[in-house]
């Protein structure tokens, strides 16, 4: 099992502002995430519960010490997210958009591998990946206990359907 996100990342939520984004956002950081930041060009210098606002992922990345970025936000600029986190020098990137169109993926695939190959972007397939005592990114429907849950968890790679498929259980 691999661990990308560990005590020592410091998350930035793109699109923390937004309803969706400050569910996620605000959740994760009470299961143990270490959310330093939020990004919206339009509220920088606000703050969301104590989460500063900056108006790029560089300047999160400069002065909050971000190394993570989760991207929610809506599918027509989930693509400029990822691009922006990847030259904000961002290092692992989470993108949860769904519905992003086709060609935009492409561009991003093609731009990622080749001016950024560092870089590690997950998508939306690869939901959660939760450990004992280690902070999250999940998307974790509402039940999910936390690492302080009496049966606790050893590994968890989390992803659920989203609809029902006529073979399965």
């Amino acid at each position: 099992m691999a661990i990308f996100l560990d005590e020592n990342s410091r998350v930035v939520v793109q699109g923390l502002t937004g309803k969706q984004g400050q569910f996620y956002g605000l959740r994760n950081r009470a299961y143990g995430t270490h959310i330093v930041a939020g990004t919206n060009p339009k509220k920088a210098g606000s703050d969301v519960e104590g989460i500063p606002i900056y108006a790029t992922v560089r300047d999160a990345v400069e002065q909050a010490g971000a190394n993570t970025s989760f991207i929610i936000v809506p599918s027509a600029v989930a693509a400029e997210a990822i691009l922006e986190a990847a030259s904000g020098g961002i290092p692992f990137i989470v993108c949860v958009t769904e519905h992003i169109p086709a060609k935009d993926q492409a561009r991003v695939f093609n731009t990622l591998k080749h001016d950024y190959p560092t870089r590690a972007c997950w998508g939306r397939t690869a939901r959660a990946s939760l450990a004992r005592a280690r902070p999250t990114w999940a998307l974790r429907p509402p039940r999910w206990p936390c690492p302080v849950a009496p049966w606790g968890w050893s590994a968890v790679r989390a992803r659920w359907p989203t609809r029902r498929s006529t073979n399965s259980p």
